[in-house]
């Protein structure tokens, strides 16, 4: 009786041949033998049952897939070939079809670099577990891992999702390689070890690791005391500052943590720098600037003691000059001590880094914490001019928040009209406004603010409100260096300082017509609650703003009106009732309707999600701006204008 549907064809091709007419019973009527009834075939949990498997013959391929693949192995004899077609295949994402073709063609090829592509794939798609799956069946079918494979594997491990599983993988494998490996680690292998430990954190496996370094082929490089340096001032820096509320350390602790990490790298910094006057290691500049930030996290010394290492190592010579007071005449602590390069090192010109963007960026960080900021400018001069660094967005950033620093508005408004179009953004108009702001005392402020604001007038894409803001709060705020200019009459002092004021309200009220006519656009209709928020928001700095302009103007027409000729004060009533009918118009219509389909929106929202828990945080353009609404109509009162031109941070 054929208890199978094989049997049952095999008996029929077999009926054939040999002339058997008849008609066979149906195979479903068949009645199918139990396991007990069948002794002669074992079953599938005993041993003999997985003996019989083993010496099984392997199943013979029948997908479209294998099909393919021993079509296209036909034609492909070159490892080389197989491997660029395996790459194809991944760039697709053709997972099966690559595995297939370097399963198939390792029965009687070297096609390791097929199986580096696997396992590279296997890890950018962060699957660790199925990366080593695949380095052990490798290894299994004959095919000897190369140099490559190990990087791949360790570079992967860095870029991992768990990086403490990741670093014992990494190192289990590289002590591994140590030990009974056919590959001996280089020291390309021992520095994407470093950045596995780096990731983590792991300062003592990390020197655990460098120990190894002894053999000559794994002697440490630039990247390796990059990444040393870098991970310490992630440890140190970084970490503390981000561990939960219940482990987090005090301040003390914090700093007493950032003087063992300089300490650490300084002692680190000084065999960099016996190694590279030797000429057995090359500086560049992400070693040179990996230093610097970690000098940047001491105090004042540590962070004058940058210029000396830029001198050091990139032949700029620093600039000597009063820093914050009382550190007039404190002493740089270099990392070592400074000696007159061209004499003492011996080492040609090309040896030494090249100054880039990086280094510049560094520089400037130091003379602001330094409070040195007149040298940025020749700084900047010595980068950009001698060594033709072009300087890019953080750099422009850097450079005005040493002026912010400085209260230099004057500079900041040079930096701004020289700052390429494609990298001026509105942040550098609102710093370098901010800039203007604290140097109140400067009687060229407005003229330097105007410049600013000329500027952002020019780009319609840098048209920021706030901004405009922050600019009438410097001419108001310009009155305390009319005020204090020696020998000028009070009387005189107040009057320039009310023709600067109604200046700056012509200066700023075609900007302001801009944004209103922008901001009165209907909010969309569709259930978004972030689009009518991101409305509801540039419509309360609109408001805002006309606010300050309504008082401003009440501030010229109330009590310096004689400044102004006949057609200058009727122009100033009638901007006045235009932004007194604007936000009273705001304040009774549109405020109350905007917030009612804001609250529509919200209880939309919560029906859609009632489900779903809302993550704690709340969207930024969900967060509208409040305007008091203490009266029915907006009527300014002088007793809070100081308030309104209150200077905001």
């Amino acid at each position: 009786m054929f208890v199978c549907q094989a049997c049952l064809r095999r008996a029929s091709k077999n009926a054939a041949g040999l002339g058997f007419s008849g008609t066979l019973p149906v195979l479903g009527n068949i009645p199918r033998a139990s396991p007990s009834e069948r002794p002669d075939r074992p079953d599938r949990s005993s041993r003999a049952y997985a003996a019989v498997a083993a010496r099984a013959p392997p199943p013979v391929l029948g997908s479209a897939t294998e099909f393919a693949v021993r079509k296209e192995l036909k034609y492909l004899t070159d490892p080389l070939h197989i491997s660029h077609r395996v790459r194809r295949a991944l760039e697709k994402d053709d997972l099966d079809l690559a595995s297939s073709m370097t399963r198939v063609a390792s029965k009687d090829k070297s096609v390791v670099v097929s199986w580096n592509h696997l396992i590279d794939y296997q890890l950018r798609q962060r699957r660790i577990h199925a990366a080593l799956k695949l380095y052990n069946e490798m290894k299994k079918r004959g095919q000897q891992p190369n140099a490559q494979t190990y990087t791949i594997i360790f570079r992967g491990c860095a870029h991992s999702e768990h990086p403490k599983l990741a670093l014992n993988e990494a190192y289990k494998l590289y002590q591994n390689m140590l030990s009974h490996g056919r590959i001996k680690p280089n020291v390309i292998h021992l520095n994407a070890v470093l950045n596995v430990c780096a990731r983590v954190g792991d300062i003592d496996s990390m020197f655990t690791i460098l120990n190894s370094s002894d053999d000559p082929s794994r002697k440490p490089n630039h990247q390796t005391y990059t990444t040393i340096l870098n991970a310490i001032r992630t440890k140190a820096d970084v970490e503390p500052a981000g561990e939960p509320a219940g482990g987090r350390l005090g301040e003390h602790e914090i700093q007493k943590e950032k003087e063992i990490a300089i300490q650490r790298a300084k002692t680190i910094w000084q065999e960099v720098i016996s190694r590279w006057r030797a000429g057995s290691v090359a500086i560049d500049e992400e070693l040179v600037c990996a230093m610097g930030r970690i000098l940047l996290m001491g105090g004042y010394k540590d962070a004058d003691a940058i210029e000396s290492l830029i001198e050091q190592t990139m032949l700029i010579p620093r600039t000597e000059n009063k820093g914050l007071p009382g550190q007039e005449k404190a002493v740089s602590s270099a990392p070592v001590p400074i000696k007159p390069v061209e004499a003492s090192s011996g080492l040609p010109a090309s040896t030494y880094p090249q100054p880039g963007n990086n280094s510049l960026s560094l520089l400037l960080e130091a003379v602001e914490k330094t409070g040195r900021t007149t040298q940025a400018v020749k700084y900047w001069n010595i980068f950009t001019l001698h060594h033709h660094v072009v300087p890019d967005a953080n750099n422009w950033t850097q450079i005005l928040r040493v002026f912010h620093r400085g209260k230099n508005s004057g500079r900041a408004a040079t930096m701004i009209q020289s700052m390429p179009s494609d990298k001026l953004l509105a942040k550098h108009i609102r710093l370098a406004m901010n800039i203007c702001l604290r140097d109140n005392l400067n009687k060229a402020v407005v003229d330097n603010a105007t410049a600013i604001l000329k500027t952002m007038e020019r780009n319609p894409s840098l048209s920021d409100v706030r901004s405009l803001r922050v600019y009438l709060q410097v001419a108001h705020a310009s009155k305390r260096a009319f005020e204090s200019s020696p020998g000028e009459d009070p009387d005189r002092a107040t009057e320039l300082w009310a023709q600067t004021m109604a200046a700056a309200i012509s200066h700023v009220f075609a900007p302001y017509q801009s944004a209103a006519k922008k901001s009165a656009l209907s909010p969309p209709d569709a259930v978004d609650r972030n689009a009518l928020g991101s409305v509801l928001n540039t419509k309360a700095e609109v408001v805002a703003l006309a606010r300050k302009l309504n008082v401003a103007c009440d501030i010229i027409i109330s009590n310096h009106a004689a400044v102004l000729t006949q057609a200058q004060l009727a122009l100033m009533k009638t901007r006045h009732a235009s932004l007194t009918k604007f936000v009273n118009n705001y304040i009774q219509t549109e405020k109350p309707h905007l917030e009612e389909q804001m609250r529509m929106r919200e209880e939309a929202y919560e029906e859609a999600h009632e489900d779903t828990v809302e993550p704690p945080e709340v969207h930024r353009a969900t967060r509208t701006r409040r305007i008091p609404n203490n009266s029915t109509h907006f009527k300014p009162d002088k007793s809070h204008l100081l308030d309104v031109f209150r200077t905001q941070r």
